[in-house]
């Protein structure tokens, strides 16, 4: 029986965390509604073992009759908050679950007073699981130019024309891969497995048609980069400024702000602003890249 119980387990839980792999390659939203529920799953079931550990404590259950309960229980719990942590969702989704099940803990503690206990054990320990489970997040993310520290985020990466991170690739019309030689005239080598560029019907954005290319892997779309080709410099410097207003509305002040380049780190991803003169054309450039990249397999 101590077998079957574990290999179920481990099998559910080997099968959770792939669908929430599949979840991060294809979709954002999915990959967050997903994570909620199992670590819902997980305060839930740590909130029977908690719930029969302080029927034991109160005297109202033999100890030895908790035992397998609370294995099996605390076994789910663990699993739920292992595959969970260090996803790319934000602090409330790690932490709410506990709070709603340690809510409706306190509720219940009018009439069995002992549920304070688990109340306040599910409440602190949803603060302290959202902080490390973000925190490893946050590390996993951390670049030189932030010293390997953790960056902070906000926002989301903007939409450009009907173009957003994490979108299946197949939706998309009149795609045309990029051909060797663009590529290497674009310095743009394949960096990951199963990894494609495409160029993109033009898109709207900022008052202006953009160039994009999108870069994929495994059909999702993980890179946008537009180009904007405009004819003298006092165009380009309007353009800057205005996507710089546009950008720090809802993203605040860059993450890093070095001569033409400027970066923010948001939720879903990384958004670079940056400009260049090349025989006579002045070029703005917005590259988008997905926070997905970190589950990617790197060609050697």
């Amino acid at each position: 029986m101590f077998l079957l119980i574990v290999v179920t387990i481990l099998g559910i839980a080997f099968a959770a965390n792939m669908l929430l792999n599949v979840a991060g390659r294809s979709s954002r939203r999915i990959l967050i509604g997903l994570t909620f529920i199992i670590i819902g799953a997980g305060a839930y079931a740590a909130s029977f073992a908690l719930d029969m550990l302080t029927q034991a404590w109160a005297g109202e259950l033999p100890p030895a009759n908790i035992v397998w309960p609370c294995f099996t229980w605390s076994l789910i719990a663990f699993f739920s908050l292992v595959i969970c942590a260090g996803r790319s969702v934000p602090f409330p989704i790690l932490a709410t679950p506990f709070w709603i099940v340690g809510g409706l803990a306190m509720v219940s503690s009018i009439a069995h007073p002992r549920n304070l206990v688990m109340a306040v054990v599910l409440i602190i320990g949803g603060v302290v699981y959202g902080a490390v489970a973000g925190q490893r997040d946050a590390d996993a993310s951390g670049t030189a130019e932030t010293g390997g520290q953790p960056k902070v985020r906000r926002g989301h990466a903007p939409t450009i024309g009907p173009y957003h991170l994490d979108t299946n690739a197949g939706v998309i019309s009149n795609l045309v891969e990029l051909t060797s030689a663009e590529k290497k005239a674009l310095n743009s080598a394949i960096e990951f497995k199963n990894e494609r560029l495409y160029h993109a019907p033009p898109a709207d954005f900022a008052g202006a048609s953009w160039e994009v290319i999108l870069g994929t892997v495994n059909g999702c779309v993980y890179k946008i980069s537009a180009l904007l080709a405009l004819e003298n410099r006092e165009q380009q410097d309007r353009m800057w400024r205005n996507l710089d207003d546009l950008l720090r509305t809802p993203l605040g002040t860059p993450a890093t702000e070095v001569a033409n380049i400027f970066a923010w780190d948001t939720e879903d991803g990384n958004v670079l602003m940056n400009r260049a003169d090349a025989d006579s054309t002045y070029v703005v450039v917005l590259t988008l890249t997905s926070r997905a990249v970190s589950s990617f397999v790197r060609i050697k």
